[in-house]
């Protein structure tokens, strides 16, 4: 009776259980621990000082601002193209599909070195033939700003919004 109740999928599941229990759970349970217990005692002096500082939520703000940034300019860029490949009669629709989810194959951090190379204030690839076409002393593009990251991140994840979208509009109700 015992014997037909364990199978393979039983037995993947546990090990996976115990696995997630062993590598995650538990080291984050020490961390939690050994952030708030300091001698033997209740000391929340660690999260006090960071809370405090104005650096942590400076940054905090900055990356608000920018997922909200790029979240949106990511459903404006891809919103009206999804409807175009899932709605319409568009010819070419595969093809137009494929290169608007390519990105999203190229690993994040491939892409960032990439987007350094063409836009590096001092030695890009595209600033330098920039300068070079209109006589420009300084680069005009600057990747390592605010508006740069939020480019970058903006290519980068707008796959997930087109994938999101495009199915949606694709099994809507056409009389809709």
């Amino acid at each position: 009776m015992l014997s037909s109740r364990i199978n393979s999928k039983t037995i993947v599941i546990s090990l996976s259980v115990l696995l997630l229990l062993y590598f995650v759970i538990f080291p984050m349970g020490i961390l939690l621990f050994d952030s708030i217990v300091k001698d033997g005692a209740i000391n929340l002096e660690n999260y006090r000082n960071v809370y405090s500082a104005d650096v942590n939520w400076k940054a905090l703000t900055n990356t608000v601002e920018l997922s909200l940034m790029v979240m949106i300019a990511s459903v404006i860029i891809t919103f009206p193209l999804a409807w175009l490949v899932g709605r319409t009669d568009m010819p070419g629709k595969k093809g137009f599909r494929t290169l608007l989810v390519s990105s999203y194959m190229i690993p994040p951090y491939v892409g960032a070195i990439a987007w350094v190379q063409l836009l590096n204030p001092s030695v890009g690839y595209l600033n330098n033939i920039f300068k070079w076409m209109f006589g420009l002393e300084t680069a005009p593009f600057d990747i390592y700003t605010f508006w740069g990251l939020a480019w970058v991140l903006t290519l980068f994840y707008s796959p997930f919004a087109f994938i999101t979208i495009f199915r949606s509009m694709e099994k809507m109700d056409p009389t809709l």
